[in-house]
């Protein structure tokens, strides 16, 4: 059972042992105890890793996602320091530049999160999660027509049926808030072709066309 496999992980990674090895398996550890919901072990077990090998870059990402995506509460200013490890180790790896825009995406630092997704995009333009997510940045400072932008462009690049519909359910919010009613009944239109079962969508519909 699940039950059994956590704690078989916890006392696994309450060995002394544990100190002794290496990166890459520590990470794989993480791994493992977040599929059985141990998040706060995980975390915990990274951390101590990244104490002995500070500069080890999967270890300060996989901490970072951890401590953004996996803890509750969420610890997203702890996360974005493990982020900065890691660009100190590999400055020009886009993905990281994108997962320090993500712990910076709060509206008290939306403005270093904007660029954070933008140092990411220009890396590698063809990167199309940092577009999207420099759209939902912008659209937090109420810069609705830059949004859009951001999310016409990241439209132009590939992108799987879920994530498009997303981004299509996002650029009608963006139009609905400039009042381009029209825009944002064929955006989420759009976005409910895509993903059928996208409550959200058929929700945001009747209001635009309540609009």
């Amino acid at each position: 059972t699940v039950q059994r496999n956590r704690l078989a992980l916890e006392e696994l990674a309450a060995q002394p042992e544990v100190r002794t090895l290496p990166p890459s398996r520590v990470v794989l550890l993480g791994r493992a105890l977040l599929a059985v919901g141990a998040a706060s072990k995980s975390a915990e077990v990274l951390a101590a890793a990244q104490r002995r090998h500070p500069a080890d870059f999967w270890l300060n990402m996989e901490l970072a996602r951890t401590l953004r995506f996996d803890v509750h509460p969420p610890r997203p200013d702890e996360a974005a320091g493990y982020c900065r490890a890691a660009l100190a180790i590999r400055p020009n790896a886009p993905g990281v530049h994108l997962g320090l825009g993500t712990c910076l995406h709060t509206p008290a630092h939306v403005d270093e999160a904007i660029a954070a997704y933008r140092r990411a995009i220009e890396l590698d333009p063809d990167y199309v999660h940092p577009h999207h997510s420099l759209g939902q940045a912008l659209a937090l400072k109420g810069a609705w027509h830059e949004a859009i932008d951001s999310y016409q462009e990241c439209l132009r690049r590939r992108v799987s049926p879920f994530p498009a519909a997303r981004v299509n359910y996002d650029l009608a919010t963006a139009y609905r808030s400039i009042h381009e009613s029209d825009k944002a009944i064929a955006g989420y239109r759009k976005a409910i072709e895509l993903a059928p079962k996208f409550t959200n969508a058929h929700f945001s519909l009747g209001n635009a066309l309540f609009d």
